[in-house]
């Protein structure tokens, strides 16, 4: 077998596990969720090593045919396939480990795109009543004072989508416009 076959066949090797990872991902649906970098680091071996196997065909590939001796080459290509994955890995849990931002929950916003019933017409630039029925009212109906979004008036029975709530009014958009824009 020609020396650079094998790393010919490293390449290919690289290429069949990485692809096998981000087709399966490093989760196992049996597998407890992630809670500590150990686990995760369980996880990412199929990953690191397909880069170190593919850095290393690459790497002797090319350092081969350049003209360096064999050892020189398989030496340089199997320090720069562990290099990488150990940068790899290090990028990996530095990201793992940037806890969440949990962005402060702004109550204007919780009935955003509930639906509801225009009960009383919205004038233009003015005040009408919606109504919504429903979950996120406690399974009964409940109303509030509405205004269009944008200013337009909007009849009696038409359906709405409630885009915020400020000082009791719901600022409302209706739904034959959002569909538009879908």
């Amino acid at each position: 077998m020609r020396p650079d076959s094998v790393f010919h066949a490293a390449v290919l090797a690289g290429l069949v596990i990485a692809v096998r990872v981000m087709i399966s991902g490093v989760e196992r649906p049996d597998a407890p969720p992630l809670t500590t970098p150990q686990k995760l680091r369980v996880r990412l071996l199929p990953a690191l090593a397909a880069v170190a196997i593919l850095t290393a065909g690459l790497v002797g590939s090319i350092a081969l045919p350049a003209g360096l001796p064999l050892k020189v080459a398989a030496t340089l290509a199997i320090v720069s396939g562990l290099v990488l994955a150990a940068l790899a890995r290090n990028g990996i849990l530095a990201a793992a480990a940037i806890p969440a931002t949990d962005h402060e929950f702004d109550p204007r916003y919780a009935l955003q795109g509930v639906p509801g019933i225009v009960v009383a017409a919205i004038p233009a630039d003015g005040q009408g009543m919606i109504e919504i029925r429903g979950e996120s009212t406690g399974a009964r109906p409940q109303r509030y004072r509405a205004a269009s979004i944008d200013g337009t008036p909007l009849p009696s029975g038409i359906e709405v989508a409630v885009e915020r709530v400020e000082d009791d009014v719901a600022f409302v958009e209706a739904w034959s416009v959002i569909e538009q824009r879908l």
